[in-house]
């Protein structure tokens, strides 16, 4: 097996756009994580930071829902969620055969409340209506730039991230 060069990397942590969290907050999470790593032989699970936020000392303790009521229902959101995500659906669309999630997870623009909530509908229902099929796209572009910026440090990826940034380029053109 072929060793790899040790990386040391200048570190300062930032929060995800469009995340929960602020850049501050992540500045200290990320520092309490690299301890925690340091003192569990550089990596972590899950468990150890629920267990390294238990106590109301903890600088990681606000991130949790010590509620266990509200907590057992905000898990069973998550596996509802996990459902809607992870069936498939077999169409024929545009003359090709193709795989993909059976719903997905669009804004509801028909709705009359005061903010628009996200709802899963049918593919073939988000496909067939502009504003749902933009979402869709936009949403695809957004989450391959996520893959793009998650492994940038791998240079055996850039003909892929250059495919992003053409498809990025071409809808951004396309919606002028």
């Amino acid at each position: 097996m072929k060793k790899v060069k040790p990386v040391t990397l200048y570190k300062k942590y930032s929060a995800m756009k469009g995340g929960p969290l602020r850049d501050d907050d992540a500045q200290r999470i990320g520092q309490r994580i690299e301890h925690l790593m340091s003192a569990n032989g550089r990596s972590v699970t899950p468990m150890d930071l629920v267990e390294d936020a238990r106590p109301k000392n903890s600088s990681l303790h606000e991130y949790f829902e010590w509620n266990d009521t509200k907590a057992a229902e905000q898990f069973r959101m998550k596996q509802a969620g996990y459902l809607l995500g992870h069936i498939i659906v077999h169409v024929e669309y545009e003359g090709q055969k193709h795989q993909s999630r059976a719903f997905v997870n669009v804004r509801d623009v028909d709705s009359e409340a005061r903010k628009p909530t996200r709802v899963y509908v049918e593919v073939e229902r988000a496909l067939g209506r502009e504003e749902m099929r933009d979402q869709l796209i936009a949403d695809a572009l957004r989450e391959a730039s996520y893959w793009r910026r998650k492994y940038a440090m791998l240079k055996e990826l850039d003909n892929i991230f250059k495919e992003i940034d053409k498809a990025e380029e071409r809808y951004a053109k396309k919606k002028k």
